[in-house]
């Protein structure tokens, strides 16, 4: 049973006139088309009512009083006129010819052209019937498109970054000339591209891990490939290039359909990596064999000079005039200086070297001061000046830490202490700082 109001094509004819004519004005306004004729010398001899909707102008403001040149932007016209009176002269059909067109807001629209030849019944050519079709939008969509298209390009070019694409169903690749570029060739001397293409110019020691990555993207296991490979160049060497890239499309099951990306030549870069991590090893290795240097020196002077610190202090536990003691523990003081510049020449080796320990472990940090101030009082008395450590009784006596470190860093505080004191004293001040736990530090 068919639906009221349903007619079908067999019962088209019985449409009434005004019902056609309806549906027409119908159609011409939503596809926003004007329909128009025109004679030989271009006059406007009918225009339909849509073109009150979709110029602006109704048909009464038109018919008899413009060309259909006059509604052409004032740059161009006669170039518009002359091209158009030629085709309305050699009388053939037109169909998709661009060009804008006026309206009476003084907005400007592009229209879509068609046009068939009007004879008489002699066949004689008499004018034109045809449309315009209001292609605004489809223009405008089209101009940014060009535009972002010609953006990308001026971007890649000043990056230059050559690109990519791969159908992951047939394996065919495309490449720019960029990307060509960067190994020395065209696009054309390349062909044909497939995957195999890029497997003919990579890095045998590349090839693998690469492939990997590519497997993974096209899993899924990475949303992004991003390595930096070898290439054989045209000329034979190899280009070190960057590659990024993503899948692009997919199935409607989520599977890869097409991969694509760029590529940015990063040759120089790499080589000056390499130069730079050949340098930073010389340089390690020659901070080495000094550290190593100055280790072997330290052990042999130290050697000789804990036989003179034994020797005078065997000297000064026997029987000695006041001036021969003087000597002897001036020696023996002087002898205990070199070997603290020995340890820390030691040390520093150490440090360069990354073997300093620190070795932990309980102390009197009251007795270690003291044995400080006994090492430099002689030197203290010689510039006139006094020596002393304030201990304050109620703080306690051991500690954790490494005690040797400790006196070092002690002895060479207060030997600097006492070699720029002129006059007065230097007092080594014990106290107590408190850490951000509150436990004494």
């Amino acid at each position: 049973m068919e639906e009221p109001g349903w007619r079908g094509l067999a019962d088209w004819h019985e449409v009434r006139p005004a019902d056609a004519l309806a549906r027409y004005h119908m159609v011409a306004e939503q596809s926003r088309t004007v329909f128009w004729e025109v004679d030989m010398l271009g006059w406007y001899t009918h225009v339909s009512r849509v073109s009150t909707l979709v110029w602006g102008y109704s048909p009464e403001k038109l018919v008899g009083i413009r060309h259909y040149y006059d509604l052409h932007p004032a740059e161009g016209r006669e170039e518009f006129q002359a091209a158009k009176g030629e085709v309305l002269r050699q009388g053939r059909a037109f169909r998709g010819l661009r060009n804008p067109v006026v309206c009476a807001d003084g907005s400007m629209m592009w229209v879509a052209t068609a046009g068939v030849p009007v004879r008489d019944g002699e066949g004689r050519l008499v004018g034109y019937r045809g449309s315009d079709t209001d292609i605004t939008e489809l223009v405008l969509a089209e101009e940014a498109l060009r535009m972002e298209r010609e953006r990308l390009a001026n971007i890649l070019e000043a990056s230059r970054a050559g690109t990519w694409e791969m159908d992951v169903r047939t394996g065919a690749v495309r490449f720019d000339e960029l990307w060509a570029g960067m190994l020395g060739y065209r696009v054309e001397e390349m062909q044909p591209l497939t995957g195999e293409t890029w497997r003919r110019f990579a890095h045998p020691e590349d090839m693998a891990w690469v492939e990997v990555e590519v497997m993974e993207l096209l899993s899924g296991q990475r949303e992004y490939h991003d390595c930096e490979y070898r290439v054989r160049h045209k000329e034979g060497g190899w280009v070190w290039v960057h590659s990024r890239g993503k899948v692009v499309e997919r199935d409607g099951a989520g599977n890869p359909l097409r991969i694509a990306g760029t590529h940015t030549v990063v040759t120089e870069r790499k080589e000056a990596e390499g130069a730079l991590q050949r340098g930073k090893e010389l340089a390690e290795a020659a901070t080495r064999a000094k550290s190593e240097f100055l280790s072997m020196m330290s052990h042999e002077i130290r050697t000789p000079m804990t036989g003179i610190l034994g020797m005078s202090d065997l000297l000064l536990r026997s029987e000695l005039s006041a001036e021969a003691r003087g000597f002897a523990e001036a020696v023996h003081v002087s002898a205990e200086s070199l070997l603290t510049v020995l340890n820390d020449v030691l040390d520093f080796s150490k440090v360069e070297a990354g073997k300093l320990e620190i070795v932990e472990g309980p102390f009197d940090l009251q007795e270690t001061l003291e044995e400080v101030v006994n090492l430099l009082s002689l030197r203290a008395q010689e510039k006139g000046i006094d020596l002393a450590i304030w201990y304050p009784p109620e703080m306690g006596r051991v500690y954790e830490g490494d005690a040797d470190r400790i006196r070092q860093i002690v002895l060479n505080l207060v030997s600097n202490g006492i070699k720029f004191t002129e006059r007065g004293y230097v007092l080594i001040e014990v106290s107590v700082v408190r850490g951000g736990a509150g436990e004494e530090g």
